[in-house]
This record gives C-alpha cells, sequence and structure tokens, in this order.
C-alpha cells in the first residue's frame, strides 16, 4: 500500500477508535449509573469519573494493532498484537450492546415503560462470555471441512479429484509460525491432488513476516500448490510477496490459467486478481477474459477468486467451480449478519446459474481473535460427476 494511503488509512482508523471508545464509554457509565443501587459503591463511583485519559488510551491500544506486520514487527510485539486484537473484539461486543441497549431504552420511552436498571449491565456481562467463547473458538485448530463437490459433465476420470484449499489465513500480528507449521502439516497428511491458496494469506511486510510463511512452501501435491492474491496482498505490497511466493515453488495465478492432467484427463484452473486490486496498485485488476484467453473451455475448468461474488462473471463465462474466500463467515456477530450486504454468499457450497461455487470460511482469522458462530477452516474437496 502506498505511504499516502497507509497514512490515510491510519487516520480514519483513530478518528473512528476515539468516536466508538468515547460512545462505548458513554454507553457504560450510563448502563452502570442506571443500575447503582445494585452496584458496589467503588464501581458506581469509577463509572462517574472522566473517561478522557481511558478513551485516549484503549484508542491508541486499538490502533497499535494496525502497525503490527508493517511498522513494527510482530515477533517482538505478539502478545501487544493479542493485548490490541482481543480488546478490539471485547469493544465491538461492548458497542453492539450499547447501541442495542440504547435502541430498547427509546423504544421503552415510547412505550411508555422502563426497562430493569440491572438490563444494562447485565448484557455487559453477556457480552464479556460472548467474547471469551469467542476466543476460545479461535485458539482450537481450523475444523476439517470435506466437502464432496457434484459437476455436471464431470470426465469420468476426474471423479475423485482431491482439491486442498486454504484461504484468509492472515499471516501477521496474531498467526505466526507456529500456526502455519500446523496447518501445512495437516494439509499435506490429507494427501490432496493439488492445493490451491485463494488469498490473503499476509497481513504485513515480506521482510517482517518472511519467517513466520515460509512453512507454506513445504506443502506438496501432485498436481502442484497455486495462489491468487486477496486484498490483504494488495495492502500489505502485493509485488514483493507474489514475488516471494513465487521464489519458494508456488505458482502464482494473476490473470491466466494453466491445464493440469490428472488419470490423463485435462482440467483448466483459473487465477484472477483480487476485485479491489485496482484500489491499491493501478497496475492490476481482474480480468476473466484474459485469464481465458487460449483456454479451451470445453474442459472441466476451476476458477480461483478471492471474492465469492465474481461468480456472477464466472457463471456467463460457463465456469464450472468457482473456489473463494474472503468472508471470513462474517467471523463475529454480528457481522455474520452484516456480510451480505457486501458478498451474498456467505459460506459454504453454492450454485449459481450453472457455476458451483465454494466459499471458505478462513483458514485463519483477520483482526480480533474472536469467532462467534463461525469456525476457521482447512477445505478437502473432492470432485464428484452430478447424479442423472
Amino acid at each position: 500500500m502506498p505511504i499516502y494511503m497507509r497514512l490515510a488509512f491510519l487516520t480514519v482508523v483513530s478518528l473512528l477508535s476515539y468516536g466508538l471508545h468515547s460512545y462505548l464509554f458513554s454507553r457504560v457509565q450510563h448502563m452502570l449509573t442506571e443500575a447503582a443501587t445494585s452496584l458496589p459503591p467503588a464501581v458506581v463511583a469509577a463509572a462517574k469519573g472522566d473517561a478522557l485519559w481511558p478513551v485516549v488510551t484503549l484508542s491508541a491500544l486499538t490502533l497499535s494493532y494496525f502497525a503490527i506486520g508493517s511498522l513494527l514487527h510482530p515477533r517482538t510485539f505478539r502478545a501487544l498484537a493479542w493485548i490490541s486484537g482481543g480488546w478490539m473484539g471485547a469493544m465491538t461486543l461492548l458497542c453492539v450492546w450499547g447501541a442495542v441497549h440504547q435502541l430498547l431504552s427509546l423504544i421503552a420511552q415510547l412505550l411508555g415503560v422502563s426497562l430493569p436498571a440491572e438490563l444494562g449491565v447485565a448484557g455487559l456481562g453477556v457480552a464479556a462470555l460472548l467474547w471469551a467463547l469467542g476466543l476460545a473458538n479461535v485458539l482450537r485448530p481450523p475444523a476439517l471441512k470435506e466437502v464432496s463437490v457434484p459437476l455436471k459433465e464431470l470426465p469420468a476420470e476426474l471423479h475423485g479429484l482431491r482439491i486442498a484449499q486454504l484461504s484468509d489465513v492472515h499471516v501477521g500480528p496474531t498467526v505466526g509460525r507456529a500456526f502455519m507449521e500446523r496447518i501445512v502439516a495437516r494439509t499435506n497428511a490429507l494427501k490432496p491432488d493439488l492445493i490451491v491458496i485463494t488469498g490473503d494469506l499476509v497481513d504485513g511486510d515480506v521482510e517482517m513476516l518472511r519467517r513466520d510463511v515460509a512453512p507454506i512452501f513445504e506443502l506438496t501435491a501432485p498436481l502442484g500448490v497455486y495462489f491468487i492474491t486477496g486484498n490483504h496482498e494488495l495492502i500489505s505490497g502485493v509485488d514483493p510477496w507474489v514475488a516471494h511466493i513465487r521464489e519458494g515453488g508456488i505458482t502464482v495465478l494473476e490473470n491466466e490459467h494453466q491445464v493440469l492432467t490428472h488419470n490423463d484427463a485435462l482440467v483448466n484452473l483459473v487465477g484472477v486478481e483480487d476485485r479491489d486490486s485496482a484500489r491499491f496498485h493501478p497496475d492490476r485488476r481482474p480480468n476473466l477474459d484474459q485469464a481465458l484467453a487460449g483456454a479451451d473451455t470445453e474442459l472441466t475448468t476451476i476458477l480461483l477468486a478471492h471474492q465469492p461474488k465474481a461468480v456472477r462473471e464466472a457463471a456467463i463465462r460457463g465456469i464450472d467451480l468457482q473456489l473463494s474466500g474472503h468472508t471470513h463467515g462474517g467471523q463475529m456477530i454480528p457481522l455474520t449478519w452484516l456480510i451480505y450486504l457486501d458478498q451474498p454468499w456467505r459460506s459454504g457450497l453454492y450454485q449459481v446459474r450453472g457455476t458451483t461455487l465454494y466459499v471458505n470460511e478462513g483458514t485463519g482469522y483477520w483482526g480480533p481473535p474472536i469467532r462467534i458462530g463461525t469456525r476457521s477452516e482447512l477445505t478437502l474437496l473432492t470432485l464428484e460427476g452430478a447424479a442423472p
């Protein structure tokens, strides 16, 4: 990402963080004051104190997360990343409850009734519990999802072709080398025919994350290991990352295709750039027509596209199967619902106008180390001929 865009991003994050923290402290003070008769006097007194310094301090803590991997080295500041990322998740849940409680209070006023004084504090407790459960979920190993993918007119020779998909690992502030080593070992143990990485492998600069990413180059499969860029590669410095990944022996598909041979049958593997490429790099943008140039489209064709909504164009071009990520399944409430505002296809297997789409919920996670209502996944897809 150009320096001016990085500075603009940090400025926006700073203002947003300060605004959210100011709102959060205002709502928490209101809820604690309402329940004053049920709380220890020390808590009530603290609620009435000046919130400026706590707001400034926690806003700075949140902002520090976005500097780790680009300005601060992740291995040195890993503990800070966990603290700042953890607080970011807690703040999100608390702000959601603050907004819900405020809305309920307004509705109650219109109805001429009052909410129980302790409701606000009880909701804060529920938010804290959800945060703990979400953190525990992230600390679990990614689930292995084994998915049968029926495809019309699949040649018999391709029946049973096994594809391991990794997506949205987000090596960076809190996801490091140990996580990558475990994922690589599990993936290789599956003995897939083909391995694909559908973008957002990293969050940070090559030099800072070189050692953490290194295990990815130990992935091995008979048909090869393939990678496409996601929006976070564009943010992190796409040209150095593409060069580094290629140097490690992984094939990067940038609006291009390769013809693979499995059991004497041919299959097209196509990869396109992320839909947001041009926002970060003037010379990059997805181009499916370019990627398909010279390809025999009568062959079974698999498209790697980071964002699921690329399937609209894929269906027009007659692509058989698209593999995507990007959504994280929403990662945590309320984003598990709001994600539909951007991506109509959130997770799992879909049929879109003749094209089969699979959306991986993310092998890692981004930002807050929390997953609520979703689960990190390592996917093993097996191609099957569609039932007659």
